[in-house]
């Protein structure tokens, strides 16, 4: 289980602006946040349990914000 990461006001009005989101994931993202750590882990702890390494690489480089 990851844990739940809090969201940037500014980013979540970025997103409702661009219509990348909707007043409800809005409220949601402001209320919850979004799961944010368990791939970090992942990558931290180069893979866990069984996962292999080069796929967990791809998944991280395909999905991550940092590269974008």
């Amino acid at each position: 289980m990851g844990e739940w990461w809090p969201v940037e006001e500014q980013k979540i009005v970025a997103l409702l602006e661009t219509d990348r989101i909707s007043s409800e994931q809005a409220e949601s993202l402001r209320k919850k946040g979004v799961l944010g750590s368990h791939l970090e882990n992942l990558e931290r702890s180069d893979g866990y349990k069984g996962f292999n390494q080069q796929g967990i690489n791809a998944i991280i480089a395909a999905i991550a914000p940092r590269g974008q």
